[in-house]
C-alpha cells in the first residue's frame, strides 16, 4: 500500500488487515475456544486485576477499569 495521501485510519486499517492476514496464514487461533480452553474455565475477575496491578500495566497507553479488562478477556471466547 502506497501510505501518500492516505489517511491514519486507513493506513491503521491496512496494517491491521495484513496482521490479521498473516495470524491466518501462520495459524494464530482467533479464539482461546479454538486452543481447547473453555470460558467457564477462565478466572475473568483474577485475571483482570492482576493486570491492572502488573509492574508493566503503567506503560500503556490508558488504563482501562477492571470491567473494562474483563470485557477485554470475554472478547477472547
Amino acid at each position: 500500500m502506497k501510505i501518500e495521501g492516505k489517511s491514519d485510519e486507513e493506513c491503521a486499517a491496512y496494517a491491521i488487515s495484513e496482521i490479521e492476514k498473516l495470524s491466518e496464514t501462520v495459524g494464530i487461533p482467533k479464539k482461546l475456544t479454538e486452543l481447547g480452553i473453555e470460558e467457564k474455565d477462565f478466572d475473568f475477575e483474577y485475571l483482570s486485576k492482576n493486570a491492572l496491578i502488573d509492574a508493566c500495566a503503567p506503560g500503556n497507553p490508558f488504563m482501562p477499569t477492571l470491567e473494562e479488562t474483563i470485557s477485554f478477556y470475554k472478547e477472547l471466547f
